[in-house]
C-alpha cells in the first residue's frame, strides 16, 4: 500500500544455540551459538511489523523491502498480546551446521529470555523513537505508546489466522497442512485513507467505507473468530434463526473516507408479481392438500365441495373442462378460447414474492494536486480492488468470500449517520469496481518525483449490493421519527 520510502528498516542481532557433537572429548553433545543478524521493518502507512532475513548488507540506507527476503510477519492473537507467523518453511542461513527455520530461531534462548523477547524490545523501541502518533496508531505492537492516538480509529487488530505473505505460493507440504483450509490473505490493518487529503474531517459531510471480514448470519450470532478459515458447520448453525449481521469495531481492517461527490441516490423495492391460478389447478391443489391433511376421503371431500361450489354451472364447466384438456392433448394452445371465446378464470392477482436487495453505484473523480495525494488515490483504488478480490486458501482446495463493507454517509464529519440521506444497511459487496485512467480522453501524467508520474485523473466506478434486505422492524429500531432511515 505505501511506498518502500516509507519503510524503516533497522537490524537486531539474535543468538541461535544448538546442539553439536565434538570430535574430542569422547564425542559429548555440547552446547554451541551462532550470532544471526535479522533485519526488520515497519511501514510507517499501514503499521505492518515485518522480519526479513540478512542480506549481507551493513547499509541499510540504501536497502528497499522488495530487495529482501520476508520471513515473518508479526500480527496480533486475542487474548495474547499478539505472536510472530512465519511466512516460508526454509531455514534461515546461519553459521550453524543445522540452520534453523523463524520459529526455532526466535524460540532459542539468549540467556536474558528468548531470541522473540529481545526482537519485540527492539522493535517497540524503534516504533515509539521513529514514529509519530498518528503512525503509531497503525501499530498494535505490546509496548507501543498510543497515549495520544485517537481510540476511534482501526488498528491491525484481526482474528488469529496463520497469515501468509501474499506473494507466496502454496506448496506441496502447504497442501498436506492441515491448516491447508486458512485464507492466503494480509496480515494487518489496510490502514486509514483520506481523499481530499486536505478533506475538513469535522466539519465536512463525507462517505465513509469500512473494510470488514465477510461473515455468514450464523457466524455473526457465535461471533466466530477466525472466519479467514473454511469451518464445518453444525446443524444448529443451519436452523438457528439469525435476525442480522453484527460488526464490531475490532473487525475492522481498514477505513476510506472520501468527499460526498454526485450523484447520490437508492432505490428501495419489493417483489410483487402478477399470478393466477385457474379451476383445473384449484381442483388439483384441492385434492392434493385434501389427501395430505384426510388421506382418500379428503381428497374426496374437497373435490366433492369445489363441485358443490359450481353446481349451477356444472354442465358449462364440463364442457369448457372437456376442450382445455383437448387443447392440452393435442398441443394447441388457447383452443378454448379459439371455440368458445373463453377462457378459465385466471383468479389473477398481484402476490408479495419477497425482500429484495438493492444495489448502489457510486462515481468518485480523483484528481491528486500533488505528490503526497497522489499516492493516497493509488493507495485508495489499490485498497478497494485488494479488498474485493476473492481468497484462496494454502492448499487451494476453497475459495473464501473477499471483504465486505460498511458504508455510511457521516454527517459534519461526526461518527453520527447523516440525519438527511437514505442510510445503507451494512454491509456491501463490491459487485464491479471500474477504474478509468484516462477519463479525459488522453493520456496525461504529472512529471515523475520519487514516486514517478502519476496519472493526472482517475475516475472509479463501483457497484455495491446489500447483503441484507430492509424490514419494517429496520426502521422501528432507529426511534427517531425525523431522519429518513434506509
Amino acid at each position: 500500500m505505501a511506498t518502500e520510502s516509507q519503510v524503516i528498516l533497522k537490524k537486531v542481532n539474535l543468538v541461535y544455540k544448538y546442539q553439536q557433537r565434538s570430535s574430542g572429548d569422547r564425542g559429548r553433545v555440547k552446547t554451541r551459538t551462532s550470532h544471526v543478524n535479522v533485519i526488520y521493518g515497519v511501514d510507517k502507512r499501514t503499521g505492518v511489523v515485518t522480519a526479513y532475513q540478512n542480506n549481507g548488507n551493513s547499509d541499510l540506507s540504501n536497502t528497499k523491502p522488495s530487495d529482501l527476503t520476508a520471513v515473518a510477519i508479526w500480527g496480533p492473537t486475542r487474548g495474547k498480546s499478539g505472536s510472530w507467523t512465519q511466512l516460508r518453511s526454509e531455514p534461515i542461513p546461519t553459521s550453524a551446521p543445522n540452520d534453523p527455520t523463524w520459529n526455532e530461531l526466535i524460540e532459542s534462548s539468549n540467556g536474558n529470555g528468548t531470541n522473540e523477547d529481545v526482537f519485540n524490545k527492539n522493535i517497540k523501541q524503534a516504533v515509539n523513537e521513529d514514529l509519530n502518533a498518528d503512525q503509531r496508531k497503525l501499530v498494535n505492537f505490546p509496548g507501543v505508546n498510543q497515549e495520544s492516538v485517537d481510540t476511534d480509529a482501526p488498528t491491525s487488530d484481526q482474528p488469529t489466522s496463520e497469515e501468509t505473505d501474499k506473494s507466496t505460493v502454496a506448496s506441496d507440504e502447504d497442501i498436506k497442512n492441515p491448516n491447508a483450509n486458512i485464507a492466503l490473505v494480509r496480515g494487518t490493518s489496510f490502514g486509514v485513507f483520506t481523499y481530499p487529503k486536505e478533506l475538513p474531517m469535522k466539519v465536512s459531510d463525507l462517505m465513509q467505507f469500512q473494510i470488514v471480514e465477510y461473515k455468514t448470519l450464523s457466524q455473526s450470532r457465535k461471533d466466530q473468530s477466525n472466519t479467514n478459515q473454511v469451518q464445518t458447520p453444525s446443524a444448529s448453525d443451519i436452523i438457528s434463526p439469525i435476525l442480522k449481521r453484527t460488526t464490531v469495531k475490532k473487525d475492522i481492517k481498514g477505513t476510506i473516507n472520501l468527499a460526498i461527490q454526485p450523484p447520490l441516490s437508492d432505490t428501495n423495492g419489493v417483489n410483487w408479481t402478477d399470478t393466477g391460478i385457474n379451476l383445473v389447478q384449484l381442483g388439483i391443489a384441492a385434492g392434493a392438500l385434501g389427501f395430505i391433511q384426510g388421506g382418500i376421503e379428503g381428497a374426496s371431500g374437497a373435490i366433492n365441495s369445489m363441485t358443490d361450489t359450481a353446481a349451477g354451472s356444472s354442465e358449462s364447466i364440463r364442457k369448457a373442462l372437456q376442450t382445455y384438456f383437448a387443447g392440452k392433448a393435442s398441443q394447441t394452445s388457447n383452443l378454448l378460447s379459439r371455440l368458445t371465446g373463453s377462457v378459465l378464470n385466471p383468479n389473477l392477482e398481484t402476490l408479495f414474492e419477497g425482500p429484495r436487495t438493492r444495489s448502489f453505484n457510486y462515481q468518485f473523480q480523483f484528481t491528486p494536486r500533488d505528490e503526497k495525494e497522489a499516492v493516497e488515490v493509488r493507495s485508495i483504488i489499490r485498497t478497494f480492488k485488494e479488498a474485493m478480490a476473492i481468497k484462496r486458501t494454502v492448499g487451494l482446495g476453497f475459495l473464501k468470500a473477499p471483504y465486505v463493507f460498511n458504508i455510511r454517509y457521516l454527517y459534519k464529519g461526526e461518527n453520527v449517520d447523516h440525519p438527511y440521506i437514505g442510510r445503507v444497511k451494512g454491509p456491501c459487496a463490491l459487485k464491479d469496481m471500474q477504474t478509468d485512467y484516462t477519463p479525459e480522453g488522453s493520456y496525461m501524467t504529472y512529471e515523475g518525483g520519487k514516486d514517478g508520474g502519476s496519472m493526472v485523473k482517475y475516475t472509479v466506478t463501483m457497484v455495491f449490493q446489500e447483503l441484507d434486505p430492509i424490514y419494517a422492524d429496520d426502521y422501528v429500531a432507529l426511534g427517531n421519527e425525523n431522519v429518513i432511515g434506509y
